[in-house]
């Protein structure tokens, strides 16, 4: 249901796809399958981001990320929470912005055997200066590698 969810979406039968995102909630819960719980949510957030209804989206974005939080697959939680941070930078409070900011960067940082670069983890283009962007990234890179 979700790949006919998404076929619909990426040909703008926008309720076709909300129909079908419904149904992959159903199966996916039928099933038992808890690592896809948060796959219904991603695509209403996409749906509703198409039919700008932003404070749906929002809404759908975050119960995504709620139902990834603490998943072992960690590039599920990666991209949901990347999703996340791209939709706080565009219509959320700072302060909700910069507590997921930090707990990206600490998630990052737990994943990862090589020294982490705030230039190279594709956050700069949530600020409006690259320099200051970087400037702000690497010491919020060192207060999470700190926290690790």
């Amino acid at each position: 249901y979700a790949t006919l969810c998404n076929t619909y979406k990426f040909t703008n039968v926008l309720d076709s796809a909300l129909f079908y995102a419904d149904l992959a909630e159903q199966s996916y819960q039928y099933h038992q399958q808890e690592n896809a719980y948060w796959k219904p949510d991603h695509l209403r957030y996409q749906i509703y981001l198409e039919l700008k209804d932003f404070k749906k989206a929002d809404a759908y974005i975050h119960k995504a990320y709620d139902l990834v939080r603490n998943s072992p697959n960690r590039a599920d939680k990666g991209f949901v929470l990347y999703n996340l941070l791209e939709a706080l930078h565009n219509r959320g409070t700072q302060v909700e912005f910069e507590f997921y900011l930090d707990e990206f960067l600490r998630f990052k940082a737990q994943g990862s055997t090589n020294p982490l670069d705030g230039r190279h983890l594709g956050l700069t283009e949530f600020f409006d200066d690259s320099e200051e962007a970087t400037e702000i990234l690497e010491k919020r890179l060192a207060l999470a590698l700190a926290d690790t």
